[in-house]
């Protein structure tokens, strides 16, 4: 897992790209792995939304889409 990490943390940042989750099962997992990865957090993350409930969770992914 840390070697697959490694290489998407260092690819994002070579093409300055953004990643940002959306998790269920996983309970953010994603998020704090990148978050924590050469504290690279700062340069790729945006951030992650954890939720069980999927109509809450397209609500607020719908809320988020229209403000961006």
């Amino acid at each position: 897992m840390i070697a697959m990490l490694k290489e998407c943390c260092d690819l994002l940042e070579q093409k300055k790209l953004k990643v940002a989750f959306v998790e269920s099962a996983s309970s953010g997992y994603l998020s704090s792995q990148f978050s924590l990865y050469k504290e690279c957090g700062a340069q790729i993350l945006l951030g992650g939304l954890v939720c069980y409930d999927a109509t809450w969770c397209n609500l607020e992914l719908s809320n988020l889409i229209r403000k961006v």
